[in-house]
Formats: structure tokens, C-alpha cells, sequence
């Protein structure tokens, strides 16, 4: 066997744990909000993006792009909403191919119902287990790691954040 340049056993350490934490924390999250509303957290996250966009609507594509997901998963999850009942597909127009999600009312009022929901587990789960300084220094760890990997997903700063 050659030698594989593989990661020592601290960077192997701060990988699992990253990666566990992170499975953990949204793992919990997610069961919050499929059991109060029986809405997975990746289905919440798309209800909140339309609900911060204008007009309420968002191309598929962008949606795919903001979650960093494929398209065919788009496609599907607006599907299931559409179904529900909580979004509806219009085409594009002028775009023969588009397709954009629309939130319905019972959309919005589903997102609203389960943002208190996404947020108590938030800070349950994850913010109330650090203090401030660890919550800001956190914040900058992460931002340096997106800048690296994915720009366009560094959010703007918080007004307490600027």
C-alpha cells in the first residue's frame, strides 16, 4: 500500500465532529418541525425562501441554487408542497421551460405557524448551548469557511452584526 496523505488525528477529530454536530443539530430540528407540522425541515426552508422573496415567488432554479440542491429534487419537493396545497407551479413567462414556485396562503400561514417552531429548536438545540462570544466567533469560523467554498452563501450581516 502507498502512502495516502490522510488527515491527522486533531483534523479527523474537528471533521467528525463538524459533521456530527451538524447531522445532530438539524436531525433535531427537522423531527421538530415533522412532528408539530408535519413538515420537513428541507420543505419549512423552501415555505421561508418563498416567503422572504417578492411576490412570493421563486424560479426553480433559484430555488435549486440557494439550497445547493439539484433540480430534480426541486421539482420534486415543489411537487409534494403543490399537492399540499402550499405552493403552485407557474410557468415563466416568456420561458417556455421555466417554472417558478408561488406560496400559497396556506403556505404562508404554514411557514409562519413553524418558524417559532424552527427557531426554539435553534436555540434549544444549538444558540443556548454557546455564549455569545462563542456564537460570534463561531460566525466568523463559518463565514471564512463559506467565503472559501461558496461566496454567493455568506448571508448579509444581522443588524447587530455589522
Amino acid at each position: 500500500m502507498s502512502d495516502i496523505d490522510f488527515l491527522d488525528p486533531h483534523e479527523l477529530r474537528v471533521m467528525r465532529m463538524f459533521s456530527r454536530a451538524a447531522t445532530s443539530v438539524l436531525g433535531r430540528i427537522d423531527a421538530d418541525l415533522d412532528g408539530e407540522h408535519d413538515l420537513p425541515r428541507v420543505y419549512f426552508d423552501l415555505l421561508w425562501r418563498l416567503r422572504r422573496a417578492p411576490e412570493r415567488s421563486l424560479r426553480l432554479a433559484e430555488l435549486a441554487q440557494q439550497t445547493a440542491s439539484k433540480p430534480s429534487r426541486i421539482t420534486h419537493a415543489v411537487g409534494v408542497l403543490e399537492k399540499r396545497g402550499l405552493v403552485e407551479r407557474r410557468a415563466v413567462e416568456g420561458d417556455r421551460r421555466g417554472a417558478a414556485a408561488v406560496l400559497t396562503p396556506a403556505g404562508l400561514a404554514l411557514a409562519e405557524q413553524a418558524a417559532p417552531t424552527y427557531a426554539d429548536g435553534a436555540r434549544r438545540h444549538f444558540l443556548d448551548l454557546l455564549d455569545a462570544d462563542e456564537r460570534r466567533s463561531l460566525a466568523r469560523i463559518l463565514e471564512t469557511v463559506l467565503e472559501s467554498v461558496d461566496p454567493d452563501a455568506v448571508p448579509e450581516p444581522a443588524g447587530d452584526e455589522a
